[in-house]
């Protein structure tokens, strides 16, 4: 074993599971050899003891023990480093079997490798002077010339303070790289997985810290962080746990042609029942002007909904287009045939994603705000400050465009709350001139309204680029057959996962969403939004039905066994009734956890404590999907 300024060794022999000590040997190191880097005097050491006992090893298999890891792969390299050619045939020309001991356990090699104290600073003489043994070797620092290693960090520094001012890259110069890792061994290729995977397996850790730690045992291959990334890439609860951040495909703003064409509408809820017995809010925004109207309904069954539609409708016009999320009041047969019967397009936004809705969402949510700061601490007049709220919410100027919506519709000023009883009016009824009042809609239609247009359209740009710059944006839409996870939102607690699947990308919709499927081929019922997606693998060359072969779908899971963390699970496949088709299955082989969930809560249903009678069994977050396995079932 060596240390900076020594190398030392031990030759033993176990007889009657006693070790018996044959020889023990060491010297220190010369200036040159304290140069060389960790490998090369652990190698140095293993030489030293070699040649110092040749009589002894020479033609006799024996047994080579070293606190340096990377060292049990010497043996296995394809292409032995620059350290190892210089004693190569030296050290191949004994016959060993090499096995590694932590270094708190090899303590004889290490004490051998230190500094020997001298005769006076025994037993019995004075204590070890340290200051001036450090002293000493402060000075031969300083004396000693600059090793290559501190060459090349020196023209390093140089270069990429060079580089640095003339390139916006900062990778590091080759020189360095090159030098990084000299001193790590390569291990042979079929035993690199097994390496990453055991460095894994230590807390499903990222890429990162699994770099680190092989590194630690000074192990480094060419493209180690991708064989880390596609080792975690097929650990499924990295897939379902690590939290990825999360893209979007480029904005697209809708700009409408104009006031009262284009009306988004959703529904509100303060949990509390009016005393007139109202429990909704019903808020539809006008996408061009941003004037809003509040109605407070009692329930929100779709009868109730398609009459405050055609109230509103009948009230300030048809529009061209409507738009809602996904809820049942809005997309009913009713609602639907009053909507398809009156020629307005109907546009829903997918489940699950208020950007889909997000003018309404936050419109919403300010009408709500402002209800809540009158109500005083009477909860159940909500209701009454509706209409109050309304006109303060139309009367307010939008960034959108920098006017008052109320402005935009009417094209007018609101009047003032004051005296107009002294007020004589300004035109008189036989004085009415209709041609100028045509030639003021004329000018509304013609100039204010472009105007209005082009200033929402320069709003829209400024958010819009804002967004790219502060989020992820995919540009390429994900390539079809991608391997991807989608977000659980059902999510209840914090043991469930944050992702589902696996899923594979099926088609795309005009909107950006994506369409998918399992690996049954099974369609998802909604389409997912990019957001929502975390890409796994791109496209492979297997085929679908190479991948359908390979599941099946679960009736149930009948029985355990096993311990924590270690769980078997008794089977009962869909299809396969026969007892004899049950199967034990570990965890591993689980497309889904939902099953395991439901077993767990099925067993546990019988306990007789307050918390287990108030458990409930676990949402199925797909609903069209079934529980599947990924591993190949025999059949008997």
């Amino acid at each position: 074993m060596p240390c900076a300024y020594g190398i030392g060794g031990v030759v033993y022999q176990v007889i009657d599971q006693v070790i018996q000590y044959n020889a023990f040997a060491a010297r220190s190191l010369s200036p040159t050899e304290r140069r060389y880097h960790t490998n090369k005097r652990e190698l140095l050491a293993i030489v030293f003891m070699f040649e110092r006992y040749n009589k002894w090893l020479y033609n006799r298999h024996f047994t080579l023990t070293t606190d340096h890891k990377a060292l049990i792969y010497i043996k296995k390299q394809v292409v032995p480093n620059a350290a190892m050619l210089v004693w190569f045939e030296t050290i191949f020309e004994y016959s060993f079997d090499i096995v590694h001991c932590p270094g708190i356990k090899n303590i004889i090699p290490d004490a051998l490798s230190r500094l020997f104290p001298d005769d006076n600073k025994l037993e019995g003489g004075n204590n070890v002077n340290n200051v001036a043994i450090y002293s000493i070797r402060g000075k031969e620092k300083e004396k000693r010339k600059p090793t290559f290693k501190e060459k090349s960090k020196s023209y390093e520094t140089q270069t990429y303070a060079v580089t640095s001012a003339t390139s916006s890259s900062s990778s590091k110069p080759l020189l360095h790289r090159a030098l990084q890792y000299e001193d790590y061994i390569t291990p042979p290729p079929e035993e690199r997985k097994d390496i990453i995977l055991k460095a894994h397996l230590l807390g499903h850790y990222g890429i990162k810290a699994i770099e680190q730690t092989i590194h630690g045992d000074k192990l480094h291959w060419t493209n180690l962080r991708q064989d880390i990334q596609d080792v975690i890439s097929k650990c499924h609860e990295c897939k379902m746990f690590n939290i990825a951040k999360t893209g979007y495909h480029p904005p697209r703003s809708i700009l409408p042609d104009g006031p009262l064409d284009h009306w988004v509408m959703d529904l509100g809820t303060f949990n509390i029942t009016s005393t007139s017995g109202n429990n909704f809010l019903l808020v539809m925004v006008d996408l061009f002007s941003r004037f809003t109207i509040l109605k407070a309904i009692p329930d929100k069954q779709a009868l109730t909904i398609a009459k405050q539609l055609v109230d509103i409708f009948c009230t300030f016009g048809w529009p061209k287009v409507i738009a809602s999320d996904n809820g049942k009041e809005f997309t009913a047969t009713i609602v639907t045939e009053l909507i398809n019967n009156s020629g307005i397009d109907k546009r829903v936004s997918n489940p699950f994603n208020p950007l889909g809705n997000s003018v309404n969402e936050a419109f919403v949510g300010i009408a709500k705000k402002t209800i809540v700061k009158q109500l005083q601490g009477r909860k159940e007049d909500w209701d009454l400050y509706v209409p109050a709220t309304q006109y303060a919410m139309n009367l307010k100027y939008s960034r959108l465009h920098k006017s008052r919506p109320y402005t935009v519709i009417f094209n007018k000023v609101p009047n003032d709350m004051k005296d107009y009883s002294h007020i004589k009016p300004t035109l008189r009824s036989e004085a009415v001139d209709s041609k100028a009042i045509e030639n003021r809609l004329k000018y509304a239609t013609e100039v204010v309204i472009p105007a209005l247009a082009k200033r929402i359209k320069e709003t829209q740009d400024v958010d819009n680029a804002y967004f790219m710059k502060t989020n992820k944006i995919v540009h390429t839409p994900f390539p079809l057959h991608s391997e991807v996870m989608i977000k659980n939102v059902n999510k209840e607690n914090k043991t469930d996962p944050y992702y589902e699947g696996p899923f594979y990308i099926s088609g795309m919709t005009t909107n950006g969403s994506y369409i998918l499927v399992d690996k049954q081929n099974n369609l998802l019922s909604r389409d997912v939004p990019t957001s929502h997606l975390k890409l796994i693998a791109l496209p492979s060359n297997k085929s679908a039905e190479s991948i359908d072969d390979q599941h099946y779908e679960i009736q149930a899971i009948i029985q355990h066994k096993g311990t924590p963390g270690n769980y078997q699970y008794l089977v009962h496949w869909k299809g396969y009734d026969d007892p004899m088709d049950y199967t034990w299955e570990p965890t591993s082989s689980f497309d889904d956890r939902s099953s395991i969930e439901t077993y767990w809560a099925r067993r546990q249903a019988g306990n007789n404590t307050a918390v287990s009678k108030k458990a409930r069994l676990p949402k199925r977050t797909v609903p069209t999907r079934d529980h599947h396995s990924r591993s190949k079932r025999s059949r008997r």
